[in-house]
């Protein structure tokens, strides 16, 4: 669907995430150029290459209109219009310290379409799982403190998946 522009020194296409439209997603372009690297949306059906940010992050597109990203190391709500593909207003910070692989652009995160929100924090060091209620109050805990990458929540927003980097078996298995 996209091919890399050696006009504007492009390395690799990152992370892409399909709109509800289920024609444009979301990427991040990883260029030597630091003005066409960036998050854009592009279309299935169209040659449409639209830059939308320059910040070097995976991106998620957050029901009922937001994009999710990491900005220096925060976690950022940029409110957007899906249907124009525009962005509207400020970025918002909702929360801090997010974990951030910088060779690979990847911020371990994840939103449900019932508007559930998952992420890392902190460094590459052991991390418990945790889940919080919507005021920010721990409900409880999920195994036991491992590296965990790519958690991803379930549609409904009550599980959790993730890939535990190291060689302990896993125990069970936790929803909320």
């Amino acid at each position: 669907m996209t091919k890399l522009d050696p006009s504007h020194k492009e390395i690799s296409y990152r992370w892409p995430f399909f709109l509800p439209d289920d024609d444009h997603f979301l990427y991040l372009i990883w260029s030597a150029d630091p003005q066409f690297s960036g998050l854009y949306v592009s279309s299935i059906h169209s040659s449409l290459k639209k830059r939308l940010l320059s910040d070097e992050s995976r991106v998620e597109y957050a029901p009922p209109g937001f994009l999710i990203y990491v900005h220096q190391g925060k976690l950022m709500a940029q409110s957007f219009d899906a249907k124009s593909l525009e962005l509207k207003g400020e970025a918002l910070p909702i929360a801090e310290k997010v974990k951030y692989e910088g060779y690979r652009r990847y911020a371990p995160f994840s939103v449900s379409q019932n508007q559930v929100l998952t992420y890392v924090s902190g460094s590459t060091a052991n991390a418990q799982l945790e889940w919080f209620d919507r005021s920010g109050k721990q409900i409880s805990t999920i195994g036991e403190a491992a590296i965990f990458a790519q958690p991803s929540l379930s549609p409904d927003g009550t599980k959790l998946i993730a890939e535990r980097m190291d060689s302990t078996p896993v125990k069970g298995i936790s929803t909320l």
